[in-house]
């Protein structure tokens, strides 16, 4: 095996380009079979979303294209195989980004458990968002869990998820139409737990914050982003990973030094595995 690899890395002949027809199917299993969960939860899907997006994976087939019983839907592909060569030259090329906007004004919200009880939360506050002018939106994460949450689908939870979602909507809104023009609303939420282990409060503001930017961007321009409370070492980078998500939204303008693009339009598609990436 060692050998016929390194042969293989060592060939020198272009391959040629290949060509491959399949189609990406969705089974049908990812349809939700409970009735009570259909009537009572008005939803049709299972929730394979909410904790890990790779529980989806076992859903999602790609074979050869075929009529099959058992997709919901498909989409038929083509997969192209090329041999690309490169190969190190004298040349640099550098540029610079800057995000293209204008002269559009910023309303930045923060959600965050109380800035008084959680010193983690204050930490990253007091270090990255205090310069500039936020709505913040503070919760008593302790108090949520304790008294309210302490049973998911009790009559004080529902009344809380309501009250708060459309007071939060009412407030956002009505300052947003004290401005004419368009602006850029970043929600930025701050969580002590991760994704795959976080709390009720947590997951209501995660789909709270979700909810608004959709709302939101009906007349302005909104994204939400969350950001795990951590290690301060790493603090830095996890804030700027943070931010640069949160920032996608915006158009962005490239400049180049010396060197002319040949491309007017250039679509970048990042494709990992990794759970940092997953937002």
């Amino acid at each position: 095996m060692k050998k016929l690899l390194q042969k293989f890395l060592k060939r020198d002949r272009i391959w040629e380009k290949q060509s491959v027809p399949l189609q990406i199917g969705v089974k049908r299993g990812i349809l939700e079979r409970s009735q009570d969960i259909i009537i009572g939860e008005k939803r049709f899907f299972k929730l394979v979303w909410e904790r890990n997006g790779k529980n989806a994976l076992k859903y999602i087939a790609v074979k050869e294209r075929h009529v099959e019983s058992s997709y919901l839907c498909y989409l038929p592909v083509t997969i192209a195989f090329e041999d690309l060569r490169y190969f190190q030259t004298s040349d640099r090329q550098t540029f610079s980004m800057a995000y293209d906007i204008g002269d559009r004004k910023t309303m930045p919200v923060l959600m965050t458990p109380s800035l008084k009880e959680e010193e983690s939360c204050n930490r990253i506050y007091r270090g990255s968002f205090i310069k500039n002018n936020l709505v913040v939106i503070p919760y008593e994460h302790r108090r949520l869990q304790r008294v309210i949450f302490q049973e998911i689908k009790s009559h004080e939870a529902f009344l809380y998820r309501v009250t708060f979602s459309l007071v939060l909507y009412i407030c956002l809104w009505w300052l947003l139409e004290l401005v004419k023009p368009e602006m850029f609303v970043p929600i930025m939420r701050l969580h002590l737990g991760s994704a795959q282990d976080s709390s009720q409060a947590e997951e209501l503001m995660r789909s709270l914050s979700k909810l608004l930017s959709h709302l939101l961007s009906d007349k302005h321009q909104s994204n939400a982003q969350g950001l795990k409370v951590g290690d301060p070492r790493t603090e830095k980078y996890r804030v700027t990973n943070a931010l640069s998500s949160l920032y996608s939204v915006l158009p962005k303008v490239f400049q180049f030094s010396d060197y002319q693009p040949q491309l007017e339009k250039l679509a970048i598609i990042v494709v990992s595995s990794k759970e940092s990436d997953a937002s």
